[in-house]
């Protein structure tokens, strides 16, 4: 790792001939056709693989032009950057080890149990910042079908006549959201259907209604409101505590590697303080 970050400051003729066509040159420092293969993984429009061969080439000059004129214009000790390379480096090996470690043992199953709890104890981070709806919404072309009966269908709560709406919007809405229990926020629902509402508290006398363009006919029934500043469900905040959940294992998984390994050098000795 190092020898690859420091490769730009060993001089040209220490480094093993190359094999190739030479297509840039900066001073002594040379791209060859070698070097861009990388760029050709995958074929590419003739135009497209000209621009993208000029542009990592202007950006090989730009980066070897500013990095000689820093070399000639810093001293020995402001170039030396063996300490933070190395320290670098350190952290890089640490991270692929501390991760490897977690692949092998952090649990990723979190059960109801776990996230009912987290959601008690950390109600005051579950706030809404934005109201929520939940409910069935849908849009359909201007031509569509059967309109008169998707007018009875969409305004039920009914478990039945909401699957005989499920099958009709599967082959005729260009858009549909038949999970009533699933949250949106207001926001998300009027880039589909256009609500005409700032808030939440703008959709009172509104739970079901039928919006038409000159394209669309678009359908929403509101099942249940969540207001701003009022405490988001606990299904509404599922992954968020999940993620949560996992954040906190992997800090304490990560914090018990580093105490063993502590604890390890000290059981072998493998370290000693010396006394100023």
């Amino acid at each position: 790792m190092i020898i690859l970050i420091n490769c730009s400051s060993i001089k040209q003729r220490d480094l093993p001939e190359k094999q190739g066509k030479i297509i840039a040159k900066v001073k002594d420092k040379v791209l060859y056709d070698t070097d861009i293969q990388h760029l050709f993984k995958e074929k590419l429009p003739s135009d497209d693989s000209i621009r993208i061969v000029k542009e990592y080439i202007d950006k090989w000059i730009n980066q070897e032009l500013l990095f000689q004129k820093a070399l000639s214009n810093l001293t020995k000790d402001e170039k030396n950057k063996d300490k933070e390379l190395n320290e670098y480096y350190q952290s890089l090996v640490i991270y692929e080890y501390e991760k490897k470690i977690l692949i092998q043992n952090l649990d990723t199953t979190v059960n109801e149990e776990e996230i009912t709890d987290f959601y008690n104890n950390n109600r005051s981070q579950f706030m809404l910042r934005k109201c929520i709806l939940r409910g069935v919404f849908f849009k359909l072309r201007i031509n569509a079908p059967d309109l008169q009966r998707v007018r009875k269908l969409y305004t039920s709560r009914n478990a039945d006549d909401l699957d005989i709406l499920h099958q009709y919007c599967v082959g005729n809405a260009d858009f549909y959201n038949m999970d009533e229990k699933k949250w949106y926020y207001l926001d998300e629902v009027s880039n589909i259907i256009p609500m005409n509402a700032d808030d939440c508290s703008g959709l009172t006398g509104r739970l079901n209604e039928e919006i038409s363009d000159s394209l669309y006919h678009y359908f929403i029934n509101i099942f249940e409101i969540k207001q701003r500043g009022t405490f988001a469900p606990l299904e509404f905040a599922r992954e968020q505590i999940i993620t949560a959940i996992l954040y906190q294992r992997k800090n304490e998984l990560i914090e018990k590697i580093r105490k063993d390994v502590y604890n390890e050098g000290v059981r072998k000795k493998f370290f000693k303080i010396y006394e100023k």
